[in-house]
């Protein structure tokens, strides 16, 4: 990394000695601010502060000022690294810069390692003087130094993730705005929430691993980080999230490596056949934390409705992650649809890399089929066949599926409109309309009903989480979602026959006006 052109770019812009001092003296003045809050905190719970700080005193972890120094750490390094790194490339991009740097002879692989660990190196700085003060702190007050070692051991993994989340955004972006990446903040602590959350009452307990805090909780309470089953052997909770951490960021890592040397209109963040091995990856790992022996164990109410739920909740969002990664550039799939128009190519690839995302999708459904009858084949001891409603089940992802495949047929769509920014506008077109159907219909469902509301089912795919018999709401909404679905294949083939003759008048149209 000392070789880095990339890096030590960064390096010599960003570590200048007064901008260092001033971010270490700005950085100590934030622990003396944390130290006083937590000595007012401390004050107001115990008659005499000084019992709680003795190493030997019984106390919960949150009375120690080391608890509260890691969690500020643990909210402020990731947050500022993934903010750094959004800004890295789309800044570049908008002072005309990144083009001199993707054409140079570095190669995609030192460009990554560059930008990662180059553009949030302040904030490494930052936390390099806090560390400090927290690992002296921490030994005061008699926390193991495994249990330190570990906390930023994990923290680092984490911030690594996001790091690589937001260079990934910022590669498909051509300036970053600060709306922006409040949004992509919120939908990231929201779905690492929900998918938590939702693994209390599941036999999916190892989804816990996605957040940091169980095990660090564990490991300063009771000097073990605790267990989860984790692919039929119960692992430490930390080590899981190590693994999550590490592979989730080589997905990430293998995205952004395969497009930094492009344009941003030529990005398509997986192949095909990387896409269907990240389904597999995804399916086989939620499956790889359910244990027949410890299911009831760690599930407050199992039942399986709750295991069905997180199950298709979790390859909804697979569907999602496959199309979005197989959205074919539009010169390319114009290319591709000229050749298979062509009589004398009719018989070309129709699985080429260049094609359509459909037939991925479909095999990630397909995937998502044969995940569901192993979690029914695993669980056998606890719920037999019969429970599962397999029939009703299939129905559902053939729901989800629908609704998938409409929402990235018409991001296709946009693409092919060559809107600026088309991805993250239609990814935010999307989200806010699946925001402004729930509020919609839970307004015109007030008081709530049992049954589900139609606005739900023909405009939303929460049918598809609904256990009840299918009635004509959700048939009428499958029916609908499919005409959805011809009407937008329909727009999409006009467009791409268009000859590109007729394309450059179109847009030497849309320009005058």
């Amino acid at each position: 990394m000392a070789t880095n052109p990339q890096f030590l770019r960064h390096v010599r812009s960003d570590l200048r000695m007064p901008r260092v001092l001033t971010t270490a003296g700005v950085a100590l003045v934030v622990c003396f601010v944390i130290f006083e809050a937590h000595s007012q905190f401390l004050g107001a719970r115990y008659s005499d502060p000084r019992l709680a700080l003795q190493p030997h005193a019984k106390r919960s972890i949150d009375d120690t000022l080391f608890y509260w120094f890691i969690w500020g750490q643990a909210i402020v390094l990731p947050l500022w690294s993934l903010l750094s790194c959004i800004q890295s490339i789309a800044g570049e991009r908008q002072m005309k810069t990144y083009d001199f740097v993707r054409t140079t002879r570095m190669t995609s692989w030192e460009l990554l390692i560059g930008y990662l660990f180059g553009a949030p190196i302040l904030a490494f700085a930052a936390m390099g003087t806090t560390a400090i003060v927290s690992f002296f702190i921490g030994l005061v007050e008699g926390i193991p130094v495994t249990a330190i070692t570990a906390s930023y051991a994990i923290l680092f993994a984490f911030t690594i993730f996001v790091s690589l989340l937001g260079l990934l955004v910022s590669l498909l972006v051509d300036r970053a705005r600060v709306a922006g990446l409040v949004f992509v903040v919120l939908v990231g602590a929201v779905m690492f929430s929900v998918l938590s959350y939702a693994s209390a009452g599941s036999p999916f307990p190892g989804l816990i691993a996605l957040g940091i805090t169980p095990g660090l909780t564990n490991l300063y309470e009771s000097r073990d980080a605790g267990t989860v089953p984790f692919f039929g052997a119960q692992v430490p909770t930390l080590l899981v999230s190590f693994v999550l951490y590490l592979s989730l960021s080589a997905w990430v890592a293998l995205a952004v490596w395969r497009n930094l040397k492009k344009d941003r209109e030529e990005v398509r963040l997986f192949s095909n056949l990387q896409a269907v091995c990240f389904s597999v990856y995804a399916n086989v790992f939620l499956l790889g934390f359910v244990s027949p022996n410890t299911a009831t164990q760690f599930s407050v109410s199992f039942s399986t409705e709750n295991a069905t739920i997180v199950f298709l909740a979790v390859n909804l969002m697979i569907f999602y992650a496959v199309g979005l990664a197989t959205l074919t550039p539009a010169e390319r799939l114009k290319i591709w649809y000229r050749g298979v128009r062509d009589v004398i190519h009719r018989t070309g690839p129709m699985f080429s890399n260049d094609t359509l995302f459909l037939p991925w999708v479909v095999v990630a459904a397909l995937i998502t089929c044969a995940g569901y009858a192993t979690l029914v084949f695993l669980l056998r001891e606890i719920a037999p066949a019969d429970d599962w409603l397999i029939q009703r089940v299939l129905v559902s992802i053939l729901i989800l599926f629908l609704f998938a495949v409409r929402d990235l047929l018409f991001i296709q769509w946009l693409l092919l409109t060559r809107l600026r920014n088309t991805l993250p506008k239609a990814v935010g077109i999307v989200t806010l309309y699946y925001i402004c159907m729930f509020l919609i219909s839970n307004f015109w469902n007030s008081p709530p009903s049992a049954e589900l509301p139609l606005a739900l089912s023909a405009f939303t795919p929460a049918s598809a989480f609904d256990r009840n018999v299918i009635g004509d709401a959700q048939v009428g909404g499958m029916m609908f979602q499919s005409l959805l679905i011809c009407v937008l294949l329909t727009l999409i083939f006009r467009r791409l026959s268009r000859s590109p003759l007729d394309s450059q008048l179109l847009a030497v149209s849309n320009s005058r006006a």
